[in-house]
């Protein structure tokens, strides 16, 4: 999915959502193969994305929902969080976004 912030409008910079969160579909799909082959699957994933504009509330299921997709992963353990820097420095200036993401990757025993 595709944002166009509307700070940025004049350079027309465009934000994949995904690689706000590192993850690109490519990228994503090699890791969770290569972990399912290592004999791994997703436990848990913490993803944080912080900046100021546009609210993400709205396309958040959307987005935990792709991860889930791309990662193979159920989504009771996608934890998707999306918060504003109160207007400190560049975060909450609307010049920069940031994302935090912790994944534990289990042993799959069977």
């Amino acid at each position: 999915m595709n944002i166009t912030l509307e700070h940025y409008r004049r350079t027309k910079v465009r934000i994949d959502l995904i690689y706000a969160y590192n993850l690109s579909s490519s990228e994503s799909s090699k890791m969770s193969t290569g972990a399912y082959e290592a004999g791994y699957e997703v436990g848990n994933l913490y993803a944080t994305l912080i900046l100021q504009k546009p609210k993400l509330s709205p396309h958040k299921e959307a987005i935990r929902a792709n991860l889930c997709k791309l990662l193979g992963a159920d989504p009771s353990v996608v934890n998707l969080k999306a918060k504003t820097h109160e207007k400190v420095d560049s975060l909450g200036e609307n010049r920069s976004i940031t994302a935090h993401n912790v994944v534990l990757l289990m042993k799959n025993i069977e």
